[in-house]
C-alpha cells in the first residue's frame, strides 16, 4: 500500500494565477485609488470611514499583486538564482505541474513567486536585499534622499492588518490617505526601476546607452544622476554582508 503524503505542494492553477508584469496597469490602479479619495470626500461621515478602510486594504493588495508580477518577471528576465529568493533548499510541486511545463507558461519565475505566497514587509526586505546584493531599504533611502521608507511600508501593512483582523478603523484623514498612496506607490515603482538598474549595471554589463534609456524612460524627473546612483550602489554592494533570511513563509 502506497502511503499518501499530507504535505501539499504547488499546483498548476496556483502558479498560473501569478500575474503578468504590467507597469501601466499599476499606474492605472493607483490613479483609481487617488480618484477614490475624491469620491470619499462627497459621502457622509459614517460611509467615509468604511470607504477609507477599504481604500487602504485595496492599496496593499494592489502593491502586493504587482510586486509578485515583478518578481516573476525579474527572475525570468534576468535569470535570478532561486537561492537569492527563497530561504528553503527545495520546494514541493504537484505532479500536474510537470505535465504542463512544456505546454504552458509555468516558468521558473512563476513557480518561485507562487511559492512565496504572501509578501509581508520583512520578507520583502530580505528578498530585495539578497537580489540586489545590498541592504535594500537603507540603500533605497540613500538613493531617493528619503528616510524610513521601510517604516512607511511596514506601517501601511500593519494598519491593513488591524483593519482586517482587529476591526479597527483608520484614523487617517483624506489628505493622509493621498500621501500614503503616493509614498507607497513610489516605493513600489522605485523598487522595480532601481533593482533592474542595479543588476543591469553591476551584473549584466548593460551598455551606457541601455542604462540611460532605461533610467530616463522610467522617470519624468530622475531623483538622482546615473553617476551618483553607481557610486552609492557600489558602496552598498561592497559593504553588504549576506545574512540568513529572517522571515518565515
Amino acid at each position: 500500500m502506497v502511503k499518501k503524503s499530507n504535505k501539499k505542494g504547488l499546483d498548476g492553477s496556483s502558479i498560473r494565477r501569478v500575474p503578468t508584469f504590467d507597469i501601466e496597469d499599476f499606474y492605472e490602479r493607483i490613479n483609481l485609488l487617488k480618484n477614490y479619495c475624491t469620491l470619499i470626500e462627497t459621502q457622509e461621515e459614517e460611509f467615509q470611514i468604511l470607504m477609507k478602510n477599504q481604500l487602504l486594504v485595496s492599496l496593499v493588495t494592489t502593491i502586493e499583486y504587482h510586486l509578485k508580477a515583478f518578481f516573476s518577471y525579474l527572475i525570468d528576465d534576468m535569470d535570478i538564482e532561486p537561492k537569492n529568493i527563497l530561504h528553503e533548499d527545495s520546494i514541493e510541486i504537484n505532479l500536474d505541474v510537470l505535465k504542463q511545463l512544456k505546454t504552458s507558461n509555468l516558468t521558473k519565475g512563476r513557480i518561485i513567486t507562487a511559492h512565496l505566497n504572501t509578501l509581508k514587509p520583512s520578507k520583502l526586505y530580505s528578498i530585495m536585499s539578497r537580489i540586489n546584493n545590498l541592504d535594500y531599504f537603507n540603500w533605497f533611502d540613500n538613493i531617493t534622499n528619503s528616510s524610513k521608507s521601510y517604516d512607511e511600508f511596514r506601517n501601511l501593512h500593519d494598519e491593513r492588518n488591524d483593519i482586517i483582523h482587529n476591526f479597527i478603523d483608520t484614523q487617517k484623514s483624506l489628505k493622509d490617505l493621498e500621501n500614503t498612496i503616493v509614498a507607497n506607490s513610489n516605493i513600489c515603482i522605485h523598487l522595480v526601476v532601481f533593482t533592474q538598474l542595479n543588476l543591469g549595471i553591476f551584473e549584466k554589463n548593460w551598455s551606457s546607452e541601455k542604462i540611460n534609456r532605461h533610467y530616463n524612460s522610467s522617470f519624468k524627473s530622475p531623483p538622482i544622476t546615473i553617476d551618483k546612483f553607481k557610486t552609492i550602489t557600489k558602496k552598498f554592494r561592497n559593504d553588504y554582508v549576506p545574512q540568513k533570511p529572517y522571515f518565515k513563509k
